[in-house]
């Protein structure tokens, strides 16, 4: 609320010369004098702790997450360049003082972060329907220098605003103030920090947090170099002067780190210096745009959030940041984008300041009462209407203070907001008092899917499409069901399900990804030599596992246009629309790849009623890919294959009941997603009966071979090792988190450019390669097949130490260890597939030692498997090369999912509307083509694609269609 304590006052009050404690910065502007403190009224009532107040330990840092570059500038041969609109598009949509009645909710899906973001993973915004808790903080400090008068005021308003208008219950409070006796309500260091682990303790989806500092704000130096200013924002304590400050990375560390998405934390600091006081990263103004420069216009901090995106399956990420590494950030963009990689958060994270970074707050006297001035306004713009956007309300809160004060309120988020116009919640609103029932009515008024052993209920309705979240489609797969085929879920009706905890399964990445990170942009700029000097690696041990991380985690996610779900039982149904994530194997979830409205939304262009989407997890790492003839003799391998299955199954059983028609199931997926496919089309060598689907899109399906029983059989050994356990029943009787962290420890020691795990030939669901098997007719025939691949695909999974022939058959040899048993074999792949010849004439052009390794890795890996399936259905398939330039390995996901120009990081939208039309078109007729789009010929005997460009979209001959795919479909290394 005020200055820290200090910095001098007006000279009337003839207070001594500043004190200068380590780490404050210079005194800064005169302030006004204190006033006289009234009369409180009595102290604070202090609720103890839900379950105590021990804090719980610090929390784990979850790694860096990196911001993602922008579209490529200026127009391409007559598509409209995407990218931001302008300041006064958003000005005029949301002119000052108009109304447009109601904001609508945020959306409740996963959302992609947009241009210049992250793209590590998505974000999800809370409804702020789950549970309400409160810590509210008033420091007067009393007897110091510096004392306030209104801070204790803030708090008793604050408590009983919340408390009479959104329901937060006294006993879930934690008010801390310096007018209180019992020393564990005393605003101290210590208590500070304990009340904010109790904050965030046990959080989940749709719960809504709030944080309230009425008190001492200040900066200090800044020691990490994430800040452009050079100075950390504080909070001061009542015994600052003995314990010190706390500095916004400890709040953040704290505060947001831990948090899981869709869980609100609303934060209020009404203190100077305090428009970053929790290190967010994405700060508004009233306009509704950023006031800090477009993140994607800075990207010269490289291509670690592409890979960063690959392990955690957010495919699309990856493609976002590989478009802006051609310019060098200042040293100032340098804090920015540190700031973006380490405090962004897939939570829903919003926080009020009552002053810039560089500003002063100031006390008010409103009806006779000292109170702060921003905690005045944020009550008096709430309680004048309490249905305002975001942006709306940082207009009123503005309007409150400029008649009177020169503060400017801030508004920061630690995701972007990607519509100004959604509408701010704390909790449901408690307006008419007693009419608590219309919001169970609005509860109620969702649909509930009778699934037989359970009652699913959506969890909302937005944009006219129903969002049945986090259907239990398996039991969890854990104790006696680790390592094992999933079974069916146990019967629970009980209680209706609402789907409101998210779940991840276990996740890994490995450590070379670090290294690739800065390596792809050096190298897409033009360096071609490199040594271990040429980056900056750590020997930090793998990271702790993200919040949400769950052996429990196959479930799957349902949206419904409500149009289709209103005929359901009327007719054939929906065509339904079935996303298999990709992330190595190691890692992803149903809902990392972005939000599917634009999908849903380009299947309605036509009035059509359009398509259901389903996404579904699995297992990953050694939980799903285990495999071997030890292994197998007590487990099944390939468990994550057999969890695709068995979701793919359950829609067959039950998509009926959501309005869909289980004989109209598309598949579509990338990278590992589209790996998977392959898989699921050649389950079983095509002895099973058909597939649980009619038709495919597989996106860059990539796996790397698994032939062979001795490689499966070291990985084994290895898991068992790291688990310091000899037999696989010894491993199922062992707590989650130590086989999490052995399979991290293990992930994270892959080979460049692998992962350990993926699928195996295991004599069963993969008798052989499916390469093998397509060749040799082995396979469900009766699917319809689209595929796409990207025209860069291997470079992301290239060592950058690749620098002569020794170095490249080096590569080779671990990529494919096999090959090692076949002389003759290697050589022909390193001299004749694949010659020293590096004048461009070869595969994919390349020019040099790492680009040679590249195209071999693309080819054997990825494009190679695009040919196979086409030549597999008699080239009666419809085939797209995605060659938007850098266009490397996942490039097409935010292509995939474009929602709209103002979420997504897409270089052209006019390539992400017709890819999405394409893709949707298949899936409701079998054929790709619509008005409105480059009709989309058949691959045919010309082994013709559509190739997706940046100037236009035009067809060209397959560059996969070469002799090299076919020797690499025979499988001669094994």
């Amino acid at each position: 609320m005020s200055y820290y304590p200090g910095q001098g006052y007006h000279n009337q009050h003839q207070y001594p010369p500043p004190q200068q404690y380590p780490g404050y910065p210079p005194p800064q502007q005169q302030y006004p004098p204190p006033q006289q403190y009234p009369s409180y009224g009595g102290p604070s009532p202090q609720p103890g702790y839900n379950g105590g107040y021990g804090a719980p330990p610090p929390a784990p840092t979850y790694g860096q997450d990196y911001a993602a570059p922008p579209p490529i500038a200026g127009g391409y041969g007559g598509y409209a360049p995407s990218g931001p609109p302008p300041p006064q598009q958003y000005q005029h949509a949301i002119q000052h003082g108009q109304q447009y009645g109601r904001p609508p909710p945020p959306p409740q899906q996963a959302q992609a972060f947009g241009h210049g973001a992250p793209g590590g993973y998505t974000f999800q915004y809370s409804n702020c329907t789950g549970k309400r808790k409160a810590l509210l903080i008033g420091i007067n400090y009393f007897g110091q220098r510096g004392q306030l008068r209104g801070c204790i005021n803030d708090v008793k308003n604050m408590s009983s605003y919340l408390n009479n208008h959104f329901g937060y219950k006294r006993e879930d409070m934690v008010i801390l103030t310096d007018d209180q006796q019992n020393p564990m309500s005393q605003p101290t260091k210590q208590n500070l920090l304990r009340a904010m682990h109790w904050l965030v303790k046990d959080a989940r989806p749709n719960d809504s947090l709030f944080f309230h500092y009425s008190g001492h704000g200040g900066q200090t130096k800044d020691l990490d170099g994430d800040e452009e200013d050079g100075y950390d924002e504080v909070i001061y304590p009542v015994d600052f002067r003995q314990a010190g400050h706390i500095v916004d990375d400890e709040m953040h560390r704290i505060m947001v780190q831990p948090l899981q998405p869709g869980v609100r934390l609303t934060a209020i600091f009404d203190s100077c210096h305090s428009g970053s006081a929790l290190d967010l990263p994405y700060i508004y103004s009233t306009q509704g745009v950023l006031k800090e420069p477009n993140l994607a216009k800075e990207a010269g901090q490289g291509l670690l959030s592409i890979v960063s995106s690959y392990a955690r399956g957010d495919l699309g990420g990856m493609a976002s940041t590989a478009l802006g590494f051609f310019k060098k950030a200042t040293s100032g963009d340098d804090a920015r984008q540190r700031n973006l990689r380490t405090k962004t958060s897939p939570a829903d994270v919003i926080m009020w300041s009552g002053s810039k970074d560089s500003q002063t707050s100031q006390d008010a006297n409103i009806a006779g009462q000292a109170t702060g001035a921003m905690s005045w306004a944020f009550i008096a713009a709430l309680k004048k209407n309490p249905q305002q956007s975001y942006v709306q309300l940082l207009n009123t809160i503005r309007d409150e203070l400029e008649s009177k004060y020169t503060q400017k309120p801030q508004l920061s988020c630690s995701h972007p907001l990607a519509a100004a116009g959604f509408l701010f919640c704390l909790a449901s609103p408690v307006i008419a008092q007693g009419n608590s029932s219309a919001q169970n009515a609005s509860r109620s008024s969702l649909p509930v899917v009778d699934l037989g052993y359970e009652l699913h209920q959506a969890a909302q309705l937005s944009a006219s499409n129903y969002y049945f979240n986090n259907i239990r489609f398996a039991a969890p797969p854990t104790g006696y069901n680790r390592f094992r085929a999933p079974q069916s879920p146990a019967v629970n009706r009980s209680e209706v399900q609402t789907g409101a905890e998210s779940r991840i399964c276990p996740q890994a990445r490995p450590a070379w990804e670090a290294i690739a990170g800065q390596f792809i942009p050096a190298y897409l700029t033009g360096q071609t030599e490199f040594n271990q000097s040429s980056f900056i690696t750590s020997s930090t041990s793998p990271e702790a596992a993200p919040s949400g991380t769950t052996e429990d985690c196959l479930f799957l996610d349902v949206v419904v246009p409500e149009s289709i779900f209103r005929k359901t039982g009327k007719g054939y149904g929906a065509p339904v629309l079935v996303w298999i994530y990709g992330g190595g194997y190691t890692a992803g979830s149903k809902s990392g790849s972005g939000d599917p409205s634009g999908l849903i939304a380009r299947s309605q262009d036509n009035g059509d009623d359009g398509v259901i989407y389903v996404a579904m997890n699995y297992r990953l790492g050694a939980f799903g890919w285990l495999s071997g003839p030890t292994f197998q003799a007590n487990g099944v391998a390939n468990a994550g294959l057999h969890d695709q299955r068995f979701a793919l199954e359950w829609i067959q059983k039950n998509i009926a009941k959501f309005g869909g028609d289980p004989n109209r199931v598309t598949v579509f997926g990338e990278s590992a997603g589209g790996g998977s496919i392959q898989h699921q089309i050649t389950a079983y060598g095509g002895n099973r009966g058909p597939a649980p689907f009619q038709q495919a899109v597989p996106q860059s399906p990539g796996f790397q071979p698994f032939p062979s029983n001795q490689i499966q059989e070291q990985t084994f050994a290895a898991f068992l090792n790291y688990l310091n356990v000899s037999t696989l029943d010894q491993a199922r009787r062992l707590p989650s988190s130590v086989l999490q962290q052995a399979n991290r420890m293990q992930v994270g020691s892959s080979v460049y450019g692998t992962f350990t795990y993926g699928p195996t030939v295991d004599g069963n669901f993969v008798p052989q390669l499916p390469g093998e098997l397509l060749l040799h007719g082995q396979f469900d025939k009766t699917v319809r097949v689209m595929v796409g691949h990207n025209a860069n695909e291997g470079l992301l999974f290239t060592s950058p130490f690749i620098s002569n022939d020794t170095a490249f058959v080096e590569q080779v040899s671990m990529y494919e260890p096999t090959i090692n048993a076949f002389p003759s074999v290697l050589e022909y792949v390193t001299d004749t597939l694949y010659p020293p010849v590096f004048d461009g004439s070869q595969a994919q052009g390349y020019t040099d030692q790492i680009g040679r390794a590249s195209a071999l890795i693309a080819e054997s890996t990825f494009t190679c498997n695009t040919f196979y399936l086409d030549k597999a259905f008699g080239n009666e398939t419809y085939a797209y090369l995605f060659s938007i330039p850098p266009a490397v390995h996942g490039q097409d996901i935010p292509y995939t999912y474009f929602t709209n120009e103002s979420q997504s990081s897409v270089a052209n939208t006019t390539v992400a509307i017709a890819l999405q039309q394409y893709i949707t078109q298949f899936a409701m007729s079998g054929n790709p083509n619509e008005a409105g789009v480059p009709y989309f010929n058949m691959y045919g005997d010309n082994a013709t694609v559509q190739n997706l460009n940046i100037s236009r979209i035009s067809e060209m001959m397959d560059p996969a269609a070469n002799m090299r795919c076919n020797f690499w479909q025979k499988a001669l290394y094994y």
